[in-house]
């Protein structure tokens, strides 16, 4: 926790959680689906407020979806989690209705929603939390969820005095396996440098298409494809001829040094300023938003340099069914992995 009682400077998380994750093949958000019994969302805060945790986050912002997509009482459902150990078993049910009958929900085509699930451990999320969380509605687009909390963040600023290097973390709720001792170092590396993130090196060799104009190729096909690519003769007029004249079933490629690619993760760190004028830049020009698919793009696109921390290798973005599974799997060699940590480095925010 914080140790100067004076510091002026605020911290914010950002919790991303307004998609609907249709590629999870569930009835429900993908931030209600549930690993080891409790929800996405409910661990990405606790990626923020658990005990452990060596920083104090003034405000937690949640950007949730629009009434009109999703009719659900996100404060009160996330109200009634985070106060676990104050309920009952009949209150905790109470919950799970909530979800069971919000309109277009189905529960029993999604089999990782269960009222027994419910029974878990919440104690490890700090007990004056809830006046911290504050929800707002995200919008279409990951970009403009981000634009709108950093408005929101903006109208509390400005209604108190604090310095101008407040700090917000922006971090996606489809990513539960965060650790305190990454979220230490990227708010050091965000005080000192104004801008960090979670990133991992590339394995694969990566390929990119020289055509633009090309059609979606079948995942069971891919690697035949590229196959036949390779037999192409690029001196055989005929074959080029064929390519150009809009044969799906065969590209053009390149390949991409490895060396020069980073994935990048969240949580996505800045100083308040830095990253609000970034992205007032794209948003006020009218620019194409959709291109810049993270938050950081925005920096490189105002031209700040940012300092990239190596994630750990259970940080995976949670999208498919399979991701699903895959998390379960994961959970408890992450949580071990976490103590671990936890207990074995010195963790401060100083």
């Amino acid at each position: 926790m914080r140790e100067d009682p004076l510091q002026t400077t605020k911290t914010y998380a950002v919790i991303l959680a307004s998609g609907m994750g249709k590629r999870t093949g569930c009835a429900i958000p993908k931030q209600l689906i549930k690993i080891s019994g409790k929800e996405l969302l409910i661990r990405s805060i606790e990626i923020f407020t658990n005990q452990y945790l060596p920083i104090n986050f003034d405000n937690i912002i949640i950007t949730v979806p629009s009434q009109n997509v999703f009719k659900f009482d996100w404060e009160k459902f996330i109200n009634k989690k985070l106060l676990f150990n104050e309920y009952n078993n009949s209150n905790i049910d109470n919950v799970n209705d909530d979800i069971h009958n919000t309109n277009g929900i189905n529960a029993n085509t999604n089999d990782t929603i269960k009222k027994n699930d419910c029974k878990t451990d919440y104690a490890n999320i700090h007990t004056n939390i809830i006046d911290k969380i504050k929800i707002i509605e995200g919008g279409d687009l990951r970009q403009k969820s981000v634009y709108n909390a950093l408005n929101y963040i903006e109208y509390i600023e400005k209604k108190m005095i604090y310095s101008n290097d407040s700090i917000v973390f922006i971090h996606d709720a489809a990513r539960p396996f965060v650790t305190n001792y990454e979220i230490s170092l990227l708010y050091k590396a965000a005080v000192k440098f104004g801008a960090s993130f979670l990133y991992s090196p590339l394995s694969d060799t990566i390929k990119t298409f020289k055509n633009s104009k090309i059609k979606k190729i079948n995942n069971n096909n891919t690697i035949k494809d590229i196959k036949n690519i390779k037999s192409i003769n690029n001196n055989d007029k005929n074959n080029k001829n064929k390519l150009n004249s809009g044969n799906s079933e065969l590209q053009y490629l390149s390949t991409l040094n490895r060396n020069n690619l980073i994935a990048a993760k969240t949580p996505q760190v800045f100083k308040f300023n830095l990253i609000k004028k970034a992205m007032d830049a794209v948003f006020e020009n009218d620019e194409n938003i959709e291109k810049f698919t993270d938050d950081v793009s925005f920096a490189e696109n105002y031209g700040y340099p940012v300092k990239t921390i190596i994630s750990n290798e259970f940080n995976i973005k949670i999208t498919s069914s399979f991701d699903v599974e895959l998390a379960e799997f994961l959970i408890n060699k992450f949580n071990k992995m976490n103590t671990n940590n936890t207990n074995n480095k010195k963790i401060n925010n100083k």
